[in-house]
């Protein structure tokens, strides 16, 4: 009963735009790097190494990307509303309705919960981690085509953040 809900959800809640089947491994590995094009992607393996014990001495630069996917996720949110087009290799869909917030408390709120469940020394003005995986993603990413917002916003949020951790 439970699996029927999981996938008449799945059906009802996922548009496929482009549905090309993947042929071999090298399909299915040319798509799993594809999702590294999104930003949660990388937070979400840095979290997981963190809760795995590395990383402990950047909890605060940790701690700064949750928070920067956290705030992404509702600025993508009140711009887009209740569905996100995502291209993964040679697929093209788009995620909405129940599934979608799901997803996006899933990747996005529960982590940071966990993260901060978890804890850690908090150092003060320590971002050595955290801001240079931000400005590295910003320049090698386009997030207005991936999330509809602009680079200059995109960068205005990260330096506004970015204050708000140094002096806190």
């Amino acid at each position: 009963m439970f699996l029927k809900t999981i996938k008449r959800e799945i059906k009802n809640n996922i548009i496929n735009h482009q549905n090309i089947e993947y042929e071999n491994t090298l399909d299915y590995i040319k798509g799993f790097f594809s999702l590294y094009k999104y930003f949660t992607i990388w937070v979400v393996t840095i979290n997981i190494f963190f809760l795995c014990g590395y990383f402990k001495e950047y909890y605060n630069s940790i701690l700064f990307l949750n928070i920067c996917i956290v705030i992404g996720s509702i600025i993508i949110r009140i711009r887009q509303g209740s569905k996100f087009l995502c291209r993964i290799y040679k697929k093209i869909f788009t995620i909405k309705g129940r599934l979608y917030t799901f997803i996006d408390f899933l990747f996005h709120y529960l982590l940071f919960f966990i993260i901060l469940l978890k804890g850690g020394k908090r150092k003060k003005n320590e971002l050595i981690l955290g801001l240079p995986i931000t400005i590295f993603y910003l320049l090698l990413f386009d997030t207005n085509k991936l999330y509809k917002i602009q680079k200059s916003i995109s960068t205005i949020c990260l330096i506004c953040l970015s204050l708000i951790f140094y002096y806190y």
